[in-house]
């Protein structure tokens, strides 16, 4: 297993969204020691009013973290 290493995840689908393989597999590899950036779909066309619904989450989400970024939990010691 990989371990001690810097992971980037660039992500179709946001961390709350519905759990995946690759929600999975960062996971994993972090519990293993690995530290992980899990960076969430960002979208790709500029936003409508029609989107305004859909973009509260990732909005409420960015506001909650340190300067976008979040902390899911502690890689435990190995």
């Amino acid at each position: 297993m990989l371990t001690g290493h810097d992971i980037l995840c660039i992500s179709s689908v946001d961390w709350d969204f519905h759990w995946q393989i690759h929600h999975e597999i960062m996971s994993t590899l972090a519990r293993h020691g690995n530290r992980v950036l899990f960076i969430e779909n960002t979208g790709v066309r500029t936003p409508g009013v029609d989107d305004l619904a859909r973009l509260r989450q990732p909005i409420r989400n960015w506001w909650r973290s340190t300067e976008g970024f979040r902390l899911e939990r502690e890689n435990p010691i190995l």
